[in-house]
Order: C-alpha cells, then sequence, then structure tokens
C-alpha cells in the first residue's frame, strides 16, 4: 500500500483510503448471521443492509 499525504498548514496528513470490501456470496454463518439480525435485531439488520 503506497501512502501519499496532503498538507494542511505545518501537517502531513496521510490520505488513508480503505481497500473495498470484496462482494461474494454469503456462506453458512453468514446466512446465519443475517437471520439472526433480521429476527432479533431489526434496527442493527436496517443499518447493515442500507450500507
Amino acid at each position: 500500500m503506497k501512502l501519499t499525504y496532503e498538507k494542511c498548514g505545518d501537517y502531513l496528513i496521510p490520505n488513508l483510503i480503505p481497500d473495498p470490501e470484496p462482494e461474494g456470496e454469503l456462506r453458512k454463518f453468514g446466512l446465519m448471521r443475517r437471520s439472526y439480525l433480521e429476527n432479533h435485531r431489526g434496527h442493527l439488520f436496517r443499518i447493515v443492509v442500507v450500507r
């Protein structure tokens, strides 16, 4: 990972951009987690799905 910096006043601030998460199908534990969030933690499920 190559870092670049932006000068802000007297400071150099690193430009940190995370690598994108790989898109893929959900496997067993991912599906179990999604089902749990849907049924027991609806507010968290809506936050996760919106992103």
